[in-house]
Protein backbone atom coordinates (compact mmCIF):
# COMPACT_ATOMS: atom_id res chain seq x y z
CA UNK A 1 0.00 0.00 0.00
CA UNK A 2 1.44 3.11 -1.04
CA UNK A 3 1.70 6.27 1.23
CA UNK A 4 -1.46 8.20 -0.24
CA UNK A 5 -3.55 4.91 0.34
CA UNK A 6 -2.51 4.19 3.89
CA UNK A 7 -3.29 7.82 4.76
CA UNK A 8 -7.07 7.37 2.88
CA UNK A 9 -7.60 4.37 5.16
CA UNK A 10 -6.06 5.97 8.21
CA UNK A 11 -8.84 8.97 7.58
CA UNK A 12 -11.54 6.68 7.40
CA UNK A 13 -10.74 4.58 10.29
CA UNK A 14 -10.63 7.73 12.64
CA UNK A 15 -14.21 9.16 11.26
CA UNK A 16 -15.50 5.47 12.17
CA UNK A 17 -13.81 5.59 15.57
CA UNK A 18 -17.00 6.60 18.52
CA UNK A 19 -14.61 5.75 21.38
CA UNK A 20 -14.26 9.11 22.84
CA UNK A 21 -18.24 9.23 23.30
CA UNK A 22 -17.45 6.81 26.52
CA UNK A 23 -14.82 9.24 27.51
CA UNK A 24 -15.71 12.14 29.49
CA UNK A 25 -13.40 15.36 30.28
CA UNK A 26 -14.90 16.03 33.91
CA UNK A 27 -17.61 14.95 35.04
CA UNK A 28 -18.18 17.56 37.77
CA UNK A 29 -17.56 20.15 35.78
CA UNK A 30 -20.78 21.86 33.85
CA UNK A 31 -18.93 23.35 30.51
CA UNK A 32 -17.82 19.61 30.23
CA UNK A 33 -18.31 17.03 27.25
CA UNK A 34 -17.09 14.41 25.26
CA UNK A 35 -14.97 14.63 22.09
CA UNK A 36 -16.78 13.94 18.96
CA UNK A 37 -16.60 14.22 15.31
CA UNK A 38 -17.07 17.43 13.51
CA UNK A 39 -20.60 16.86 11.47
CA UNK A 40 -19.49 18.46 8.07
CA UNK A 41 -20.29 16.69 4.59
CA UNK A 42 -16.71 17.85 3.54
CA UNK A 43 -15.63 14.69 1.88
CA UNK A 44 -11.46 16.17 2.12
CA UNK A 45 -8.98 13.15 3.51
CA UNK A 46 -8.02 14.93 6.81
CA UNK A 47 -6.93 13.06 10.44
CA UNK A 48 -8.11 16.54 12.16
CA UNK A 49 -9.24 19.59 10.85
CA UNK A 50 -5.99 21.19 11.69
CA UNK A 51 -4.75 19.26 8.82
CA UNK A 52 -6.10 21.33 6.19
CA UNK A 53 -8.55 24.31 8.11
CA UNK A 54 -5.86 26.96 8.68
CA UNK A 55 -2.41 26.23 6.35
CA UNK A 56 -3.54 23.34 4.61
CA UNK A 57 -0.87 20.99 4.20
CA UNK A 58 -3.14 18.09 3.39
CA UNK A 59 -0.70 17.48 0.07
CA UNK A 60 1.81 16.36 2.10
CA UNK A 61 0.90 12.85 2.97
CA UNK A 62 3.54 12.01 0.74
CA UNK A 63 6.94 11.05 3.62
CA UNK A 64 9.47 12.58 1.66
CA UNK A 65 7.84 16.29 1.21
CA UNK A 66 7.65 16.89 5.13
CA UNK A 67 10.46 17.82 7.22
CA UNK A 68 8.74 18.96 10.43
CA UNK A 69 5.81 17.35 12.25
CA UNK A 70 3.93 20.25 14.84
CA UNK A 71 1.62 18.29 17.06
CA UNK A 72 -0.75 20.08 19.23
CA UNK A 73 -3.11 19.07 21.86
CA UNK A 74 -7.03 19.54 20.93
CA UNK A 75 -8.61 21.43 18.11
CA UNK A 76 -11.45 22.68 20.78
CA UNK A 77 -14.78 23.15 19.52
CA UNK A 78 -14.87 23.26 16.36
CA UNK A 79 -17.21 26.37 15.99
CA UNK A 80 -15.11 28.26 17.75
CA UNK A 81 -12.34 27.88 15.65
CA UNK A 82 -13.14 29.83 12.30
CA UNK A 83 -10.75 32.77 12.95
CA UNK A 84 -7.14 32.25 13.52
CA UNK A 85 -6.69 31.57 17.63
CA UNK A 86 -3.97 33.44 19.61
CA UNK A 87 -2.05 30.03 19.80
CA UNK A 88 -2.26 29.54 16.08
CA UNK A 89 -1.45 33.71 15.41
CA UNK A 90 2.25 33.13 18.25
CA UNK A 91 2.86 29.78 16.29
CA UNK A 92 2.88 31.14 12.51
CA UNK A 93 5.27 33.95 14.26
CA UNK A 94 7.39 31.47 16.18
CA UNK A 95 7.58 29.38 13.29
CA UNK A 96 8.68 31.99 11.17
CA UNK A 97 10.91 33.60 13.58
CA UNK A 98 13.47 31.10 14.71
CA UNK A 99 12.69 28.53 11.44
CA UNK A 100 12.82 31.11 8.77
CA UNK A 101 9.58 28.92 7.59
CA UNK A 102 6.61 30.83 6.12
CA UNK A 103 3.29 29.58 6.80
CA UNK A 104 1.73 31.23 4.31
CA UNK A 105 4.27 29.54 1.61
CA UNK A 106 2.58 26.46 0.07
CA UNK A 107 5.73 24.88 0.24
CA UNK A 108 6.44 24.99 3.73
CA UNK A 109 7.10 21.54 4.05
CA UNK A 110 5.60 21.46 7.72
CA UNK A 111 2.68 19.04 8.43
CA UNK A 112 0.08 20.50 11.67
CA UNK A 113 -1.86 17.56 13.69
CA UNK A 114 -2.98 17.17 16.86
CA UNK A 115 -3.40 14.52 19.79
CA UNK A 116 -6.71 14.27 19.81
CA UNK A 117 -8.32 14.05 16.23
CA UNK A 118 -12.20 15.40 17.46
CA UNK A 119 -13.52 18.16 18.78
CA UNK A 120 -15.01 19.52 22.25
CA UNK A 121 -18.62 19.96 22.21
CA UNK A 122 -19.28 23.42 23.39
CA UNK A 123 -15.47 25.56 24.91
CA UNK A 124 -12.27 25.34 23.99
CA UNK A 125 -10.93 25.97 27.13
CA UNK A 126 -10.89 24.05 30.65
CA UNK A 127 -9.55 21.03 31.43
CA UNK A 128 -9.36 18.01 29.26
CA UNK A 129 -9.90 14.36 30.44
CA UNK A 130 -5.93 12.89 29.70
CA UNK A 131 -7.50 9.75 28.26
CA UNK A 132 -8.54 11.45 25.05
CA UNK A 133 -5.17 11.87 24.21
CA UNK A 134 -4.18 8.98 25.56
CA UNK A 135 -6.73 6.63 23.47
CA UNK A 136 -5.85 8.57 20.01
CA UNK A 137 -2.23 8.49 20.26
CA UNK A 138 -2.17 4.83 20.91
CA UNK A 139 -5.21 4.45 17.94
CA UNK A 140 -3.67 6.82 15.12
CA UNK A 141 -0.75 8.58 15.83
CA UNK A 142 2.20 6.11 15.46
CA UNK A 143 0.54 5.02 11.88
CA UNK A 144 0.36 9.02 10.71
CA UNK A 145 3.66 9.71 11.68
CA UNK A 146 5.18 6.43 9.73
CA UNK A 147 3.36 7.72 6.66
CA UNK A 148 4.46 10.93 6.98
CA UNK A 149 7.93 10.56 7.97
CA UNK A 150 8.99 13.74 9.23
CA UNK A 151 12.63 14.75 10.14
CA UNK A 152 11.67 16.43 13.31
CA UNK A 153 8.24 16.01 15.68
CA UNK A 154 7.52 19.35 17.61
CA UNK A 155 5.07 19.01 20.54
CA UNK A 156 3.23 21.84 21.72
CA UNK A 157 2.67 21.46 25.89
CA UNK A 158 3.79 18.87 28.06
CA UNK A 159 0.44 16.73 28.05
CA UNK A 160 1.30 16.34 24.04
CA UNK A 161 4.37 15.22 25.24
CA UNK A 162 3.57 13.10 27.55
CA UNK A 163 0.77 11.51 25.53
CA UNK A 164 3.54 10.68 22.36
CA UNK A 165 4.59 7.68 24.49
CA UNK A 166 1.32 5.99 24.11
CA UNK A 167 2.24 5.35 20.32
CA UNK A 168 1.19 2.07 18.80
CA UNK A 169 4.37 0.54 17.75
CA UNK A 170 6.93 2.96 18.78
CA UNK A 171 9.23 4.12 21.96
CA UNK A 172 9.52 7.70 23.32
CA UNK A 173 13.11 7.86 24.59
CA UNK A 174 15.60 10.32 25.51
CA UNK A 175 19.69 9.99 25.42
CA UNK A 176 19.85 12.01 28.33
CA UNK A 177 17.96 11.02 30.98
CA UNK A 178 18.34 12.92 34.54
CA UNK A 179 20.03 11.16 37.07
CA UNK A 180 17.36 12.85 39.51
CA UNK A 181 13.36 13.15 40.22
CA UNK A 182 13.45 15.87 42.39
CA UNK A 183 12.60 18.16 39.59
CA UNK A 184 10.49 17.05 37.17
CA UNK A 185 8.25 19.79 35.80
CA UNK A 186 7.98 21.06 32.09
CA UNK A 187 10.83 23.56 31.98
CA UNK A 188 13.39 20.57 33.10
CA UNK A 189 11.94 18.37 30.75
CA UNK A 190 12.66 20.91 27.40
CA UNK A 191 16.13 21.56 28.89
CA UNK A 192 17.30 18.22 29.17
CA UNK A 193 16.44 17.85 25.32
CA UNK A 194 18.03 14.39 23.08
CA UNK A 195 14.26 12.70 22.74
CA UNK A 196 13.41 10.62 19.85
CA UNK A 197 10.25 8.65 18.69
CA UNK A 198 11.71 5.03 18.09
CA UNK A 199 9.47 2.32 16.15
CA UNK A 200 10.00 -0.99 15.50
CA UNK A 201 10.64 -0.97 12.14
CA UNK A 202 13.42 1.02 12.90
CA UNK A 203 12.57 4.33 12.39
CA UNK A 204 13.57 6.59 14.77
CA UNK A 205 12.62 10.64 14.43
CA UNK A 206 14.20 13.44 17.37
CA UNK A 207 11.42 14.80 19.21
CA UNK A 208 11.76 18.44 20.52
CA UNK A 209 9.16 19.32 23.39
CA UNK A 210 8.08 23.26 23.24
CA UNK A 211 6.02 25.52 25.33
CA UNK A 212 2.11 25.43 23.99
CA UNK A 213 1.87 28.67 22.18
CA UNK A 214 -1.84 29.55 23.82
CA UNK A 215 -2.05 31.76 26.58
CA UNK A 216 -1.03 29.90 29.41
CA UNK A 217 1.81 28.15 27.47
CA UNK A 218 3.21 31.70 26.63
CA UNK A 219 3.10 32.70 30.28
CA UNK A 220 4.80 29.47 31.85
CA UNK A 221 7.63 30.43 28.79
CA UNK A 222 8.07 33.21 29.73
CA UNK A 223 8.47 33.14 33.30
CA UNK A 224 10.90 29.65 32.64
CA UNK A 225 13.00 31.59 30.10
CA UNK A 226 15.58 33.29 31.95
CA UNK A 227 15.78 30.72 34.98
CA UNK A 228 16.33 27.98 32.44
CA UNK A 229 18.42 29.43 29.66
CA UNK A 230 21.85 30.84 30.70
CA UNK A 231 22.12 32.82 27.32
CA UNK A 232 18.77 34.64 28.26
CA UNK A 233 17.40 34.65 25.42
CA UNK A 234 13.69 34.20 24.12
CA UNK A 235 12.42 30.95 22.77
CA UNK A 236 15.08 28.82 23.56
CA UNK A 237 13.52 25.66 22.77
CA UNK A 238 12.80 26.75 19.63
CA UNK A 239 15.78 27.71 18.98
CA UNK A 240 17.65 24.30 19.64
CA UNK A 241 15.29 23.33 16.65
CA UNK A 242 16.76 25.76 14.44
CA UNK A 243 20.02 24.43 15.35
CA UNK A 244 19.24 21.08 14.99
CA UNK A 245 17.64 21.51 11.45
CA UNK A 246 20.76 23.38 10.25
CA UNK A 247 23.09 20.17 11.35
CA UNK A 248 21.03 18.05 9.40
CA UNK A 249 21.79 17.35 5.65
Amino acid sequence: MNKEAEFKALCEDVKKCTICHKVKFSPHLVNSDFLSHEKSSDETDYVNKWNIAKWNPNKGYHGDKIDIMIIGQDYGAFENNNDESPTDINLKKLIFNELKIDINDENHRLFLTNMANCYRQKKSTGKINKGCLYLCTHKFMGRLIKIISPKVIIVLGQDTFDALAFCDGAELICANPSTTNKNNNFSTIIEISGYKLVFENGLEIPVFPVYHTGKLGNMNSSKNEKTNNNNNEENFDWKKIAEHLKRRP
